[in-house]
């Protein structure tokens, strides 16, 4: 479970935003995670459908939706979550 003073990032596993990237992102934080530990207070996990379906693929960190989330894009936001400490700012 996340501390309050951590940084949750979550990937929609939904079939629409799945099929549209996020089975892209998973791999590609995958990768990311083999080189660079997850940094301390980070949390990234999977949800099924966010409600966002054609805006997809989309992914939230800290409550905050993003939608066309690319694999640049969401080892940016663990970056950002690595530079800044948690909680990181959406």
């Amino acid at each position: 479970m996340q501390s309050e003073a951590g940084s949750r990032i979550t990937i929609c596993m939904g079939s629409s935003c799945f099929a549209r990237g996020n089975n892209r992102n998973v791999a590609a934080v995958r990768d990311y995670l083999e080189q660079l530990p997850l940094p301390p207070g980070v949390e990234v996990s999977g949800h099924l459908c966010m409600g966002h379906c054609k805006q997809g693929p989309n992914v939230s960190m800290n409550g905050t939706l993003y939608h066309g989330v690319d694999a640049v894009a969401i080892t940016g936001l663990i970056d950002r979550c690595a530079e800044e400490g948690p909680p990181c700012k959406t």
